[in-house]
């Protein structure tokens, strides 16, 4: 007994399978119906073909005169969709128009429900009833086209602006934490410098001009032992002489006056050095490389269609539909 329903069943699905129409070849059009010329079919073709390239979507159009008894056209355009294989990795969409039964239906498979979600099937197929109910299938079939490009661009565009604004926000982060970082050095340094100033400064008053002192009074007393009662006018008694009648301290004149003396004989004996203007040539440049245009020449198959062959714009065969998509009337 359960052998027998089971070859009922697989009967039954052989049937209403086999009732499917198969794919015309080299087309993404299948128009049973007759509703549209070869010139019209070729446009369509051209639009799908650009989809294609653009989304790595495909779209299966199928145009029948009434569904078969036993399918809905639900289940229609999903067995159109497994039987045909269309669709990239699950990126495939499926477009029957049933003329007397007056319904539609985009099915879509797994891979593109990101893309296109239930609502907007159901917004897309909303464009198209004006053109149908005035019998205009071909304007209906290009708004439907033109719509399925606009939400996917629309999708895309608003994860390119997400992206776009989180990078945005993690640079601010970034610049935020980096400004900080050196501001955080910048005063450390300032205090290391600071420090070493101070630094300077102690060595400067506690060894330098001790030394400085002690070797002007060197001078002074050389100067005055050798050459005693001289007071020449720059010499380092006439100086002494000097800061003593301002009030100087013996010492304290003799310092400066010793430190009058070194600096007069510095400033007439040491001469600053004179500049030369630099007569090197500079090398000539060397001329920049011209920039070489390769254009490539690709040529473009006018394929279309071909679901589940393997070939470059066909279907991989793994198509996906689970009943994803909209119906609508007009």
């Amino acid at each position: 007994m359960k052998k027998l329903l089971l070859l009922v069943a697989l009967l039954i699905g052989t049937t209403c399978f086999a009732k499917l129409p198969l794919p015309q070849k080299n087309t993404y059009v299948n128009d049973l119906a007759h509703l549209l010329t070869k010139k019209q079919v070729r446009f369509i073709n051209e639009r799908i073909r650009a989809l294609e390239n653009k989304t790595s979507a495909q779209l299966a159009v199928v145009l029948i005169n009434r569904l078969p008894a036993e399918y809905t056209i639900e289940d229609y355009a999903t067995a159109i969709g497994r039987k045909w294989k269309v669709g990239n990795n699950g990126k495939g969409l499926v477009y029957v128009l049933s003329v007397k039964d007056r319904k539609q239906r985009l099915e879509v498979a797994d891979g593109m429900l990101k893309y296109i979600p239930d609502n907007e099937a159901a917004e897309i197929l909303s464009w198209t009833k004006i053109d149908l109910k005035h019998e205009l299938y071909f304007d209906a079939v290009k708004t439907l086209i033109t719509q399925v490009d606009g939400t996917i661009a629309s999708y895309k565009a608003d994860i390119a602006a997400k992206e776009a604004d989180a990078i945005r926000e993690k640079i601010e982060q970034d610049s935020i934490a980096k400004a900080e970082v050196l501001e955080k050095v910048e005063r450390e340094k300032d205090a290391d410098t600071t420090f070493s100033f101070i630094l300077w400064g102690l060595g400067i008053w506690l060894f330098f001009l001790p030394a400085l002192h002690l070797l002007m009074c060197i001078i002074s007393f050389i100067h005055d032992l050798f050459f005693p009662g001289k007071h020449k006018e720059g010499s380092v008694s006439e100086s002494y002489l000097q800061y003593r009648g301002d009030g100087y301290s013996p010492m304290g004149a003799r310092a400066a006056a010793s430190y009058t003396t070194i600096r007069r004989v510095i400033h007439k004996t040491v001469r600053r050095p004179t500049h030369t203007e630099d007569t090197h040539e500079r090398p000539p440049e060397r001329p920049a490389p011209k920039h070489i245009e390769i254009i490539e020449e690709v040529e473009d198959e006018k394929r279309y269609g071909n679901w589940g062959s393997g070939n470059k714009s066909s279907s991989s065969g793994n198509s996906g539909f689970n009943g994803g998509g909209a119906t609508s009337d007009w």
